[in-house]
């Protein structure tokens, strides 16, 4: 029984570590990340909201990989927003505390008649992007498309 609680341990660790201890990423997209986000949403949108720090794992990378290719099935419906937020850039602290985000956090917010409809899909974000991201994408585009058929039907 010990054994397996320290096996626990030392797993829970390394994940903790690995995400706080990668290489800091230097794409154009997080430098783009870099500037000020918006604390408020448009009305009737969905809004993918992509938290994440300076240091990030290889997860933390294919979530935001994965988010930016559903995006591009979108990019013609201006009711579907991507927002890759900063948490370390001190700018966008009033939106980070707004949804009390401490670490890589994945929302996807609908705003439907000036009223916010969050569903956090962070877990499952941790757990599929990397490892399988067609269900991760199904998913993900599932939630989006929910959303969208509920802003148009009102």
């Amino acid at each position: 029984m010990r054994k397996i609680l320290n096996l626990i341990l030392i797993a829970s660790v390394l994940l903790t570590v690995s995400c706080s201890n990668a290489p800091k990423e230097k794409t154009s997209d997080v430098k783009k990340a870099k500037e000020v986000v918006d604390n408020k949403l448009s009305d009737n949108t969905v809004n993918i909201l992509y938290f994440f720090g300076k240091r990030r794992c290889h997860t933390c990378v294919a979530i935001e990989n994965q988010i930016k290719d559903i995006f591009a099935l979108y990019k013609e419906n201006t009711k579907v927003k991507l927002k890759l937020i900063d948490t370390s850039v001190e700018a966008n602290k009033s939106v980070v505390e707004r949804y009390k985000v401490a670490f890589s956090t994945l929302l996807i917010v609908r705003v439907q008649d000036g009223v916010e409809h969050v569903s956090n899909q962070t877990s499952f974000a941790f757990t599929k992007a990397a490892s399988n991201p067609n269900l991760f994408k199904t998913k993900i585009k599932s939630i989006i498309d929910s959303g969208l058929k509920s802003i148009n039907t009102k």
